[in-house]
């Protein structure tokens, strides 16, 4: 009897060694898979911060740019903007201390040439050279066509005509050509 008890024993002790080992086993096995599950989502994750790393850089890049495409317009002219270009020419009048006067402004869209500005100043001989000089050094390209300075009733009055070269011309399909 003490041979059977010590059998049932060992029986019994072999049973639960076997269960003991088939529960690490499974859960051995279990916490693999979840590692491997976690693996891939650390995976996919460093991909979605990578991917929103990037749009930021992308976004910062772009926001940059809108800055200096804003500085960059600013330089070129249409017939909506044509009025900042004539209100520089009358703000350096009043800087000089010249009297201004615009004769025409002709815009010819056959020969895409800039606007064509005619304007006359008068005042004291240094401030009409003055506005001269500040003419040719304007932020905005231009071209003087003419510049005849004569004396009127002991005052200087000054004919220009200046071309505008960085205006542009809006098609009827949306797309815009630069003057030369």
């Amino acid at each position: 009897m003490k041979n059977k008890k010590t059998i049932i024993l060992i029986v019994f002790i072999f049973i639960l060694n076997i269960s003991v080992f088939a529960g690490w086993f499974y859960l051995f096995s279990t916490i693999r898979g979840n590692m491997v599950e976690i693996v891939n989502t650390r995976r996919d994750l460093a991909l979605v911060e990578k991917k929103m790393e990037s749009r930021r850089s992308l976004k910062d890049m772009i926001n940059g740019l809108s800055k200096e495409r804003k500085k960059i317009n600013s330089v070129f002219f249409n017939t909506d903007t044509m009025v900042n270009f004539i209100e520089s020419l009358e703000g350096m009048a009043r800087q000089t201390g010249v009297s201004l006067e615009f004769n025409s402004i002709t815009i010819n869209k056959k020969t895409k040439t800039g606007p064509l500005f005619r304007f006359q100043l008068s005042g004291d001989f240094g401030k009409v050279f003055r506005y001269f000089s500040l003419l040719e050094n304007m932020p905005f390209p231009v071209i003087v066509k003419k510049a005849h300075i004569k004396t009127e009733n002991k005052e200087w009055v000054a004919d220009f005509d200046v071309v505008l070269t960085t205006f542009v011309y809006e098609q009827d399909k949306g797309t815009k050509v630069k003057s030369k």
